[in-house]
Parts: C-alpha cells; structure tokens; sequence
C-alpha cells in the first residue's frame, strides 16, 4: 500500500486530505512540523505532501533536506500563489504545486497520478540511447546526460525532457505535457509546464550555451530541437 506522508500545520487541512486519501485505501502519516516530518519519511514513504509555512522551518528547507537523501514525489500544498514561490519550489526538487484553497478531488487525481507514474518508473529498467542527439536516457537510473554531462533533473523534469526528446522536432501543446507529467489535463498548472521548461532551459544552457535546446512554438506549445 501506497504510504503518504502530509507535513502540514493546520490540523484541519490535514484531516480533510487524510480523509480524502483513507477513501482511496491509501495510507497516510500526518507531521505538523518540519522536523516531525522528516522523522516520519523512509523508503517505504511513496509520495509527500508539504506545506511552505510550517511552525519550525520553511517547507522550502525541508524539501532541499529531503532532496538531500530521497527522489520521493514533493506535492507543494501552500497558500503562497506567486510565481516566485512557485519557482523555487520546482527549482528546489518540487514535482508539483497546488494552491489554497484546493478542490480534494483535484489534489486526491494528482497525488494518483504521481503514483501510478512513479510505479510504471520503477518497473522499468531498461536503458535507452537517443541517437544523433547529445541527450542519453538512462530510464533505470532516471538519468539525462546532455553532452555527457549529467542533468540534476527533479522527477517533473526529468518526465518532461524525457517526453520531449523522444520525439525530436514534434510540437507539444502544454496540455499534452501535463498528461506527460501526472495524468491529468487541468487549465490551472499550464503555467507549471512554462516554468518548468525555464528552468529546464537554464540548467541545458549551463551545459551548452551556444544552443537552444528547446524551441517555443507560440500558440502552439513546445519541441526539442532536431538540428544538431
């Protein structure tokens, strides 16, 4: 069974998740602090939910000590809407963000969504080459090498790149991304799929400046660049 752990100070939202969540047969530890929190993750935990304004440290600190020792899905649950917070959220090893207030059945379909892709991820176990391109897929190890330089990708990151360069040239709606990423076509993270692919971008560009490895194609979405 599926183990969720939720890092949330407001007893209320945490029972209403958990409630959500025992609906679905799945398990869950409620932290409402950061260090309890950590205290309570370990291989078996399948996926977290946490929150940015916590009494002890922010969630921010939190997910960079988790990141520090564990690939777990991170589900940002928090009041904070702007884009900065978002950013850094994702930039710090965040796989999603999600505002309150929040519908439970859209938080409960994400949440099914990381799991059931980190469930396929983990039953594959093949390696994979792009060929003709700087890019390498190592789908066992959820690595990306990009001139033989590997990427430090968050789980989010490494789907979205992944999806992109398989299909070299081929022109994605973000919507089509989204599906990509947790299963779900919902209007409101399309602006996830644009910073993501900003920060995806930097840390290319840090590899090879003179490229620009993935092309906007305005009203249309997103490719991966097939000249090389």
């Amino acid at each position: 069974m599926a183990q969720i752990v939720i890092i949330e100070d407001e007893p209320s939202v945490a029972a209403s998740v958990r409630f959500a969540l025992d609906r679905e047969g799945l398990s869950t530890i409620w932290a409402s602090s950061g260090r309890e929190g950590l205290n309570h993750i370990s291989e078996n935990t399948s996926l977290i939910i946490l929150d940015i304004g916590l009494p002890d440290e922010t969630g921010f600190e939190i997910c960079t000590k988790i990141r520090d020792r564990w690939s777990i899905p991170i589900i940002y649950l928090t009041a904070r809407i702007e884009d900065r917070d978002m950013i850094k959220a994702f930039d710090l090893g965040g796989d999603d963000y999600v505002t309150k207030p929040f519908k439970l059945e859209v938080l409960v379909a994400r949440i099914k969504a990381h799991l059931r892709r980190n469930f396929r991820d983990e039953e594959v176990s093949s390696h994979t080459n792009t060929s003709k391109m700087p890019f390498q897929i190592d789908e066992g190890k959820k690595i990306i090498s990009y001139f033989e330089q590997k990427l430090d990708l968050t789980k989010s990151e490494f789907q979205l790149l992944k999806c992109l360069i398989q299909k070299p040239g081929w022109v994605y709606s973000r919507n089509q991304l989204l599906e990509s990423i947790w299963d779900e076509n919902n209007n409101s993270t399309n602006r996830a799929i644009d910073t993501h692919i900003k920060l995806l971008r930097q840390k290319l560009l840090k590899v090879n400046n003179h490229i620009q490895s993935i092309i906007t194609h305005r009203g249309h979405g997103y490719s991966i660049n097939d000249k090389w």
